[in-house]
């Protein structure tokens, strides 16, 4: 089966909160204290899903907008995950509320990346928290997986690599899922302004006799 064509990229899933954490005093913000909470909460009960903590904190706009991570992510509902016989959510609950308590403590922005580190046979999925001179990395080592969406260019990432008999350097190929209907509005049609018609001046007026 194909699977993602590079090793390492930024998680796309978790833009959202990386930006969030540089907003200044995010690290002392009380909400920081809530997700960490409900993040090793009891992970059954619905406002404790990572979804709607996501959701309730105004990263996802609404329950649509989540549905890749949802779907791909955490396999919920069972079956179409990228990693359908690994409880993924469990490790990422864990590791999202470790990396957000040494956010408490030294207030460095959040930085997120997704290394592929083995093939699809293996269940080794795991999470890395490393606390470095200016940011916090948070890193997702994962299996390969099957990649069925189409990739686009990232814009801060490259690779070196063989390719075709040479060693090139590109933009690494991260996934685009296609936006779930109805998340984004559509967009409108420009107002075409319509020209005003010239008036042309009128000849002199003839003297009636």
């Amino acid at each position: 089966m194909p699977g993602m064509p590079d090793l390492i990229l930024r998680a796309p899933v978790f833009h959202r909160l990386a930006k969030a954490s540089r907003l200044a005093g995010a690290s002392s913000n009380p909400l920081v204290d809530e997700i960490i909470t409900r993040l090793n909460g009891d992970p059954s009960q619905p406002a404790n899903k990572i979804p709607q903590i996501m959701q309730d904190m105004g990263f996802y706009a609404d329950a649509p907008a989540a549905e890749h991570f949802r779907r791909d992510w955490l396999n919920d509902p069972p079956g179409g995950g990228f990693w359908q016989t690994i409880d993924t959510e469990s490790i990422i609950r864990k590791g999202i509320a470790v990396a957000l308590e040494k956010f408490k403590d030294v207030g460095k922005p959040l930085e997120f990346f997704w290394v592929i580190s083995g093939d699809q046979t293996t269940s080794r999925w795991e999470m890395t928290v490393t606390v470095c001179k200016r940011v916090i990395v948070v890193m997702f080592h994962t299996p390969q997986f099957p990649c069925f969406v189409p990739t686009k260019a990232s814009t801060s990432m490259t690779v070196i690599r063989p390719e075709g008999g040479a060693i090139i350097a590109r933009p690494v190929l991260e996934p685009n899922p296609p936006a779930p209907a109805g998340a984004a509005a559509a967009k409108k049609k420009p107002k075409t302004k319509h020209k005003k018609k010239t008036k042309h001046p009128k000849g002199p007026k003839k003297n009636k006799k």
